[in-house]
């Protein structure tokens, strides 16, 4: 019995209208606003540096801060070395960030590895310093502070 009732419920179309289609009886969804975007995310739809707690965000050559209550917001074009592209930090082209303190790593081109690191100053929106790596180096940020530790490889 049960069966027989569960086949005519489906078979009769007990459920609701299916909902319309794109463009469908001009139904088009309305754009509400449109807000530009102050660094284009990478191609998976996120960026490479992401601080929300600051609002710090960074895709490829561009850092950007948005202006808050607080901080006066800045955007910053980074050399082609600190371009930051990668979500894993110490790789080439990624970032660590400490506070308000962020440590880019850069790259060149024809080097295996790092082939520099730069710190960041959030608040101020300015490289503190750069030091150049030997061929070889790997880039770790201890676990006490913003120091950058840059080991030869073998």
């Amino acid at each position: 019995m049960l069966l027989a009732v569960t086949v005519g419920a489906l078979t009769t179309g007990c459920f609701g209208p299916q909902p319309p289609l794109f463009g469908q009886d001009g139904v088009v969804p309305e754009e509400a606003a449109r807000v530009p975007m102050e660094v284009r995310p990478g191609a998976d739809g996120t960026w490479a540096l992401y601080v929300p707690e600051l609002g710090l965000r960074g895709q490829g050559r561009s850092l950007v801060l948005p202006e808050g209550p607080s901080v006066k917001g800045w955007r910053r074009e980074l050399p082609a070395e600190f371009a930051v592209t990668s979500h894993h930090p110490g790789a080439v082209h990624s970032a660590f960030v400490r506070g308000a303190s962020v440590v880019l790593v850069g790259g060149r081109e024809g080097r295996r590895g790092p082939s520099a690191v730069a710190w960041f100053d959030v608040l101020s929106g300015r490289v503190l310093w750069t030091r150049n790596l030997p061929s070889g180096a790997t880039v770790q940020l201890s676990g006490s502070g913003p120091l950058v530790v840059a080991a030869c490889g073998a």
